[in-house]
């Protein structure tokens, strides 16, 4: 069986992390009238410490500086590509940045591939994607507009957030009405029973968990009661994902990039292989539609339109999820 290509599962994360907080990663680099960052930095001396040395460590420097047109036209050091991913390559005729190809365009291109070639950054990223000092900056730019912009951001991945939910509720319907026709057709139903628990204090309405038990003192057909058990697998390992969604106490990004990492995991690989559900399929993929529209377009399309058919999606799962980390990049990202 394939396996999922984790580091891009990873990147994918660390590039959401960055879109939505682009902002507060592009502060540091520009000119502190531009930002007031240092003035900020001063204030929460402490919060930020961590943060910044591992940032500094993992670009190779002590002290980021804006670099001098010698270096920076050179493009050198891992500091200036990183510079240059955020801001845009810098015109020294304008004295200006190129900011067409950079993150605070919405372009990820030359971040995603400066991530892909340097794991360590990715890491830092993950490592602070929670970090309150990410909000406390936020809170500071509440006369401007960062907080209005990035809000925009937030509101449209919340968006996209239903349609995942939706897909989740609609598959998960599915999966009840197949255990129930999966009894009905047991020769004997009665040793199979079925036990559920629910979600409190939640908008879940459906069971958030199906466990099969089987009647130790009756002649139970084997067939059945595995067919229902795989039903319960699948059953049980959407609800998890859906519950991601749920979690209120999280911020928007946290609860899709949770989502997004246990959709992409090997062992949700496993459950969706286990046989050709063609339902199982379609969820699938409309998920990933949805995932890859949320930051970096429709890449599932493209796929489309050079074919005229998802030729990639053949009836077993495992090409399916194999297939993943592919679906979930493209570029420019869309403005929010």
């Amino acid at each position: 069986m394939p396996k999922l290509n984790i580091q891009a599962s990873r990147v994918q994360t660390a590039l959401t992390t960055m879109y939505v907080n682009q902002e507060f990663f592009a502060a540091p680099l520009l000119p502190d009238p531009d930002s007031g960052f240092q003035k900020f930095a001063k204030n929460n001396a402490t919060a930020l410490t961590e943060f910044s040395n591992d940032l500094h460590t993992c670009l190779d420097v002590t002290t980021p500086t804006i670099p001098d047109q010698k270096t920076i036209g050179e493009n050198r050091h891992l500091f200036h590509k990183y510079y240059a991913a955020i801001l845009g390559p810098l015109n020294w005729e304008t004295h200006k940045h190129d900011s067409k190809d950079c993150l605070l365009s919405n372009n990820l291109q030359p971040l995603k591939k400066l991530l892909e070639q340097n794991p360590a950054i990715v890491d830092v990223i993950l490592k602070h994607r929670y970090n309150p000092i990410i909000e406390c900056w936020y809170e500071t730019q509440a006369k401007t507009d960062e907080q209005a912009v990035r809000n925009k951001r937030i509101t449209a991945i919340e968006a996209k957030m239903q349609r995942l939910d939706q897909n989740c509720l609609v598959y998960q319907q599915h999966l009840l009405a197949e255990k129930d026709k999966l009894l009905d057709l047991c020769p004997r139903p009665s040793s199979i029973s079925i036990s559920y628990e629910y979600a409190s204090g939640t908008d879940i309405r459906l069971p958030i968990k199906m466990q099969v038990h089987l009647d130790s003192q009756s002649n139970v057909d084997q067939t059945s009661a595995e067919s229902i058990k795989d039903v319960a697998t699948k059953y049980n390992k959407v609800a998890e994902l859906r519950q991601t969604l749920y979690q209120s106490q999280k911020h928007a990004v946290s609860r899709l990039t949770q989502f997004q990492e246990i959709f992409a995991n090997e062992g949700t690989q496993a459950i969706i292989s286990v046989h050709r559900d063609s339902t199982g399929m379609r969820f699938l993929k409309n998920t990933a539609i949805v995932l890859s529209s949320l930051v970096f377009g429709a890449g599932l399309l493209l796929s489309y339109a050079k074919s005229n058919s998802f030729t990639f999606w053949r009836s077993e799962g495992e090409k399916t999820c194999s297939n993943l980390e592919n679906i979930l990049y493209s570029v420019p990202a869309p403005a929010a």
